[in-house]
């Protein structure tokens, strides 16, 4: 007999199907599947012909998260110059914090300062960073102040002094750059 024996050989997932369907017709068989069964005789009917929006016990819950999402105002924005596709956004406010950020279908009326009119075929039209911006904005990671880099303010202060031949700064007020710290100054 020097013939090679074959090996029946079975994946997981195979495995798996067969398994799945023994057992399910191993549970079937030991069922009662009667009419009274299928029909679900367990489970009482709600009474026939009542409205379940007009007997709810109580709705209030709904008032809750209307007036959460309910804005106090809203206004138009776009994100430039920190985006390219400059979507016309609507921001809605409640007690002075944007609340959430959607587009606003405006862009049939957004003109610019020539008079021309942009296509509403780009409405709706928002992305990740118009979404994320009162994440950003409120976020505890902010910048909240202004701030310049030491040796910018040296510089400054100095008067922004430059070389007269080739005009460039001094190389000593830009030799720390990317690794000088930040310091607060007033806004003016």
């Amino acid at each position: 007999m020097g013939g090679r024996e074959e090996v029946f050989r079975v994946s997981r997932r195979d495995f798996l199907k067969i398994a799945s369907a023994a057992s399910l017709a191993a549970l079937f068989s030991r069922l009662d599947l009667s009419e009274e069964v299928l029909a679900f005789r367990f489970i009482e009917p709600i009474v026939p012909g009542i409205n379940p929006l007009e007997q709810y016990p109580n709705r209030g819950w709904e008032d809750v998260y209307r007036e959460i999402y309910n804005p106090d105002y809203s206004f138009i924005f776009t994100c430039a110059p920190n985006c390219t596709f400059v979507c016309l956004l609507r921001a809605s406010a409640k007690g002075g914090y944007v609340i959430y950020v959607d587009p606003s279908y405006g862009y049939g009326k957004a003109s610019d300062i020539y008079g021309n009119r942009a296509s509403p075929r780009w409405d709706p039209m928002t992305c990740a960073t118009g979404d994320a911006l009162p994440r950003r904005i409120y976020s505890p990671r902010r910048v909240k102040g202004a701030y310049v880099r030491e040796g910018f303010s040296e510089w400054y202060k100095a008067g922004f002094p430059r070389d007269p031949v080739t005009g460039a700064p001094p190389e000593r007020y830009f030799r720390g750059r990317g690794r000088e710290r930040f310091i607060r100054v007033s806004w003016d």
